[in-house]
């Protein structure tokens, strides 16, 4: 399969396509100004994965100290498994690697399987659990890590 996109930086005139991605992916998605508040923050990552026609996906994250969060990642229903979300998630590992951190950590619900199996192909472990952690429908949230320099963090936050 070949990619026919391309990840680039989100511009203020893609929040109209992020806010419908959002909305179709999310139970309690993200308002248009905190779309546009994190594609304007200096200090956030925000891409998004194009075509020549439109949108297929975005993400963001950001790091504090040594540390990466990714703070959302979604892609078009009618996108999804053409390799666009990991694409996505690739190019925040890569930030976070070359800016030396030393983990990249994310929540996820229980019951997002597709997520799920999407992490833990990348090299994430499940490291904890936040109770009621998401709403609409109110369900806990999975920790996963995915730590760059395993053996020096094996002891310190073993992995699952």
């Amino acid at each position: 399969m070949t990619k026919d996109y391309s990840i680039v930086p989100a511009l203020p005139s893609d929040v109209n396509e992020i806010v419908e991605i959002e909305r179709a992916s999310f139970s309690y998605p993200w308002t248009e100004g905190m779309i546009r508040q994190e594609i304007e923050a200096a200090a956030v990552d925000f891409y998004t994965a194009k075509d020549d026609a439109r949108i297929l996906g975005y993400t963001s994250g950001q790091q504090i100290a040594d540390e990466y969060y990714i703070n959302n990642i979604a892609v078009r229903m009618e996108c999804r498994g053409r390799g666009v979300g990991s694409a996505l998630l690739q190019r925040l590992i890569d930030k976070a690697r070359m800016s030396g951190c030393a983990f990249i950590s994310l929540e996820v619900r229980v019951s997002n399987g597709p997520a799920r199996s999407l992490y833990e192909a990348f090299g994430f472990h499940k490291l904890g659990e936040r109770a009621d952690y998401y709403a609409n429908p109110r369900e806990n949230a999975l920790i996963y890590t995915l730590f760059f320099d395993t053996a020096e963090k094996t002891d310190e936050y073993p992995c699952n």
